[in-house]
């Protein structure tokens, strides 16, 4: 009866998905309509779903970006799930004593220049100065534009705000992220506003920025793993969305 037992329950455990030993981290992540947010399952939400079914678990908290960094730089062992470089750069310059580490791209996106219409005397970057500018997710211009003054700079909190303001006149022009402007024009039934192609940046990617310990050195580790199987299998592109743009790892 005992040898029964045992057999019932060696044949239980290997039935259970692997789950990774170790500590959860706290990974805050950006509110973005369309790609992630904490009342509706979007496409990054799903994305984090996938990875803690294969056994990577942690405690993903979404946030506007005002207390994102500030949940980040309190809590010294936590992730931030965004836009790698810009957001690192950021965040050194709030705490020049951060210690970082990144894990591999998810997926890249860009920063360009939109405008209501192509009646515009937007050309170039310089063209930029003296206009009504906006951006979001509390883009400091100064780290992208620097040397422009501008009439006025005004940040939203997302892209669906920003595309609002874009149509009611509130700005000339906005810098916003794609895919994030395509998901807003969806949301709202607006038409894409007129792309200059003026571009900030192209190509950043999305992914983990940790605090550097020793636990979130082996979560990164681990993460990597199996975003290249997720990548490898079609899959990643398929929770992502037609929008997204993946690089090879």
């Amino acid at each position: 009866m005992r040898r029964t037992s045992l057999g019932w329950l060696f044949s239980l455990i290997l039935m259970m998905p692997f789950v990774y030993c170790q500590a959860q981290p706290k990974i805050y992540a950006l509110e973005i309509p369309g790609r992630i947010s904490s009342n509706v399952i979007e496409h990054y939400n799903i994305f984090w779903e996938k990875i803690a079914s294969l056994g990577l678990q942690s405690s993903l908290e979404i946030f506007p970006s005002g207390r994102l960094i500030r949940s980040f730089l309190k809590e010294q062992h936590s992730c931030t799930f965004s836009v790698m470089a810009p957001l690192s750069a950021l965040l050194t310059a709030e705490s020049s004593n951060l210690s970082l580490i990144l894990s591999d791209e998810v997926d890249n996106v860009g920063l360009r220049i939109y405008t209501p219409s192509s009646d515009t005397s937007i050309t170039d970057i310089a063209s930029l100065e003296n206009k009504r500018v906006a951006g979001a997710f509390h883009l400091n211009p100064s780290a992208f534009l620097g040397g422009y003054k501008f009439i006025d700079f005004k940040n939203a909190e997302n892209t669906v705000q920003l595309l609002k303001m874009l149509y009611r006149r509130r700005v000339d022009a906005i810098l916003a992220f794609t895919p994030d402007i395509q998901l807003a024009s969806k949301i709202l039934s607006f038409p894409m506003p007129y792309s200059t192609g003026l571009w900030i940046f192209k190509n950043k990617g999305v992914g983990l920025i940790c605090h550097d310990t020793q636990e979130n050195q082996l979560f990164i580790k681990q993460f990597n793993k199996l975003l290249r199987q997720l990548k490898t299998s079609g899959e990643l592109l398929q929770i992502l969305g037609p929008y997204a743009k993946l690089v090879a790892t």
